[in-house]
Order: structure tokens, then sequence, then C-alpha cells
């Protein structure tokens, strides 16, 4: 197949992926959590995923000569904290909004300095998708475990990076580890939707006896 008919066909597979994860947010039971809120919560992480690998490729092709490995610090990590569903829902929530305000300083940096339209379009892209799937974490949370207050917003970010190249470092870092932190949410969600889809079954299979 070719290679631009194939790119079409999975950019038409994204958008109908959206418009799922747009309507199962609106239809979604809003007092009780279901299979379905995972499964969206997947199929948004698959379109960051895919926007965010876009972006390094973008990124590294006119800003840097090769993927650098090394991340800067200050940078969050990719691991999801918690002993149970609830304290990595809780993590994935602030992690969210870290990599949401890392995004917005990449953005920023790249507006300031070299003003390049592609990155900063496929920036703007990824820093709505991530306010997206902070909304369906929320919904998860305050669904979930009402009693509970959302985590707080992080401090505002104090980045040491001053010279230009250091800053096209901290930009590359920032996109690995997003990348490297969605692919550890999805399969939390998978683990989790089926979880709850064979207890789903199983309370399903009680009930008609």
């Amino acid at each position: 197949m070719d290679l631009k008919l194939r790119g079409l066909l999975w950019r038409c597979v994204l958008v109908l992926m959206l418009l799922d994860v747009q309507r199962n947010l609106v239809f979604s039971a809003p007092t009780q959590i279901s299979s379905n809120d995972f499964d969206t919560a997947k199929s948004l992480t698959n379109i960051l995923a895919y926007d965010t690998k876009e972006l390094l490729q973008t990124y590294v092709q006119i800003h840097l000569d090769g993927v650098n490995e090394t991340v800067p610090k200050g940078v969050p990590d990719s691991t999801i904290h918690g002993d149970n569903m609830c304290e990595k829902l809780q993590n994935i929530y602030i992690k969210n909004m870290l990599f949401y305000m890392h995004i917005s300083k990449v953005e920023e940096i790249e507006i300031q300095l070299w003003q390049n339209v592609n990155i900063t379009q496929r920036l703007s892209v990824v820093k709505g998708r991530l306010n997206y799937h902070l909304d369906i974490i929320k919904h998860i949370l305050t669904d979930k475990y009402p009693d509970l207050s959302l985590p707080p917003t992080p401090a505002p970010l104090h980045l040491p990076h001053d010279k230009g190249f250091q800053k096209k470092q901290y930009g590359c870092g920032v996109i690995i580890r997003l990348i490297e932190w969605l692919k550890e949410a999805k399969t939390m969600y998978v683990s989790w939707d089926t979880k709850l889809f064979h207890t789903s079954l199983t309370t399903k299979s009680l009930s008609q006896r």
C-alpha cells in the first residue's frame, strides 16, 4: 500500500476514534464508572501517542541531529505511582497536569526563539489532547470517588535551561517522557478495563440465576 494512502487511512482511523471518545464522554453514566470510561481513556491515549510521536519526529528533524535519550532534570518521570486504583488515578491526574505545563513551556520557548509553525501546531494539538485527557480522568475520579478532593495544581515550573541548545534538549526530553508515560497509562487502562468488564459479566451472570 502507498505510504501516503496508508497515512491518510490511519488519520481517518484516528478521527473515528476521537469521535468515539467524545460520544462516550457524553453518554456515559454520570454516577457509575464502567469499562467504557477506561476504554475512552485508552482510545484518547492512542490518539495522543500518535500525535506525540509525530511531534517528536518533527521536533528532532528541525532542531536536533537525532533523538537525545538523556532527559534533563525537572522533566516528570513516566512511572505511574500508587498502591491501588484510586492512588494511581490521582497520580495520572497530577502527571497529566505536569506534562501539560511542560508542553506549554516547550511551546512558549518555540514561539519566543524559533517560531517554527510545524512544531507549534503539533505542540498545540498535543496540548489540547492532554487537556481533554485530563477531563476524562477528572470524570472518572469524581464519579468513582465523589468524597475525595481532586489533586491540587502543581507549582509553576522553574527551569534552569538558559542556552538555546539546552532548551532544544529540554523540549526533546519532555516529548520522549510524554510518549513513555502514555504507554504506561494505556497499559493501566487496558488492565482496569478488562477487570471491570469481567466483573460486569460476573455480576450479570449472578443476577440471572
